[in-house]
């Protein structure tokens, strides 16, 4: 869903459903799967500034689906890039999102 709406299905024409939705990655910020309320709570805050929530499989583990969506990003500063990440947040404290997840992620940034 986040690489749909921030960059659009491959292929897609302008205009169409597969289009991209105007998103940004600029600020990306990763939850807990698990845990609904961190990202619930900070769902309005990504959407008025057109960011990206990302959800982990747990407070340790990346998931595939972290690392897919990052994975087609590079690191900038941009802000009102689809296609560059600057800041990556943590929605909760570490037993949500743990320090190593943070860093995980961090790492698969352009890979």
């Amino acid at each position: 869903i986040a690489t749909w709406a921030t960059v659009g299905i491959a292929g897609a024409t302008a205009g169409s459903f597969d289009a991209a939705q105007g998103a940004v990655s600029g600020t990306t910020y990763i939850s807990t799967g698990n845990n609904f309320a961190d990202a619930l709570a900070a769902g309005p805050v990504a959407g008025i500034n057109g960011g990206m929530i990302v959800l982990s499989d747990a407070p340790t583990a990346l998931g595939a689906g972290i690392a897919s969506y990052l994975g087609t990003k590079t690191v900038g500063a941009s802000a009102t890039s689809p296609t560059q990440v600057g800041t990556l947040h943590a929605l909760g404290q570490t037993a949500a999102v743990s320090a190593e997840l943070m860093k995980a992620a961090a790492a698969t940034i352009g890979r």
